[in-house]
């Protein structure tokens, strides 16, 4: 299920934690063309695709 982000502060906690586990093997992902799809599947689990929704339609 997706997580829903509550808010500034809670992006600014998720977003570098997310960052810093796709970022471990991103260079071997990118030497071999590999598509990202877990780090993908986390990223719409994280809640962080919903700051992009504004607050008047229920985003974060």
């Amino acid at each position: 299920m997706t997580h829903v982000i509550a808010d500034d502060a809670e992006a600014v906690v998720v977003a570098p934690e997310l960052a810093a586990k796709s970022a471990r093997e991103a260079a071997l992902r990118d030497a071999e063309r590999i598509l990202p799809r877990a780090e993908l599947d986390e990223l719409s689990a994280s809640g962080l695709l919903g700051i992009t929704v504004p607050r008047s339609h229920g985003g974060a």
